[in-house]
C-alpha cells in the first residue's frame, strides 16, 4: 500500500493527476483501514481543494484509528480551510472525547490556521497559555 501512495505522490509532482488519484485510490482499496493510505488520499484531495472527498477520507481515517491525532488534526484543518468553522469546533470536541488521555494533543488547536478570535476561545477551552502557544508551530497545510 505504501509503494502505491509513494507512486501517487510522484505522479502528482509530475502533474499526472489522474494517475496520482488512481494510485491513491488503489492503495485505499487494498487497505481500507490503513491510516497512511487514507491520509495520503485525503491530502491529495485537500491539495486539489476537493473538500468533500478529503472530508470522507479523513473521516474514514479517524473512524479506523480513533486514538490517532493525525486524522483529527487533518479534518479540523480541512474544516478551517473550507470555511466550516462550526464543523471544526465540533470535530475538536469529538477528538477531546475520543482522546482524553492526550491533553498535549490539543496543541493543534493553536495552529496558525485559526483566526485570532477562535484561537482565544480555543486557548480557554484547552487551558493552554498564550506564551506556550507561541512556542508551538505546525506544518503549513495550505
Amino acid at each position: 500500500m505504501r509503494p502505491l501512495s509513494d507512486l501517487g505522490i510522484i505522479h502528482e509532482k509530475l502533474g499526472q493527476l489522474a494517475d496520482a488519484e488512481q494510485d491513491f485510490q488503489k492503495a485505499v482499496s487494498l487497505g481500507p483501514t490503513s491510516l497512511p493510505s487514507r491520509m495520503s488520499l485525503g491530502d491529495f484531495y485537500r491539495r486539489r481543494r476537493n473538500w468533500a472527498d478529503a472530508e470522507k477520507q479523513y473521516g474514514a481515517a479517524s473512524a479506523a484509528m480513533p486514538k490517532s491525532l493525525a486524522p483529527w488534526t487533518a479534518l479540523t484543518s480541512l474544516y478551517v480551510l473550507w470555511g466550516k468553522k462550526d464543523f471544526a469546533e465540533q470535530n475538536l470536541q469529538n477528538a477531546k472525547k475520543m482522546m482524553p488521555e492526550q491533553p498535549e494533543g490539543y496543541r493543534l488547536l493553536a495552529s496558525s490556521t485559526w483566526p485570532p478570535a477562535i484561537l482565544q476561545r480555543r486557548l480557554r477551552y484547552t487551558g493552554l497559555s498564550r506564551s506556550k502557544v507561541q512556542c508551538i508551530r505546525f506544518r503549513n497545510i495550505h
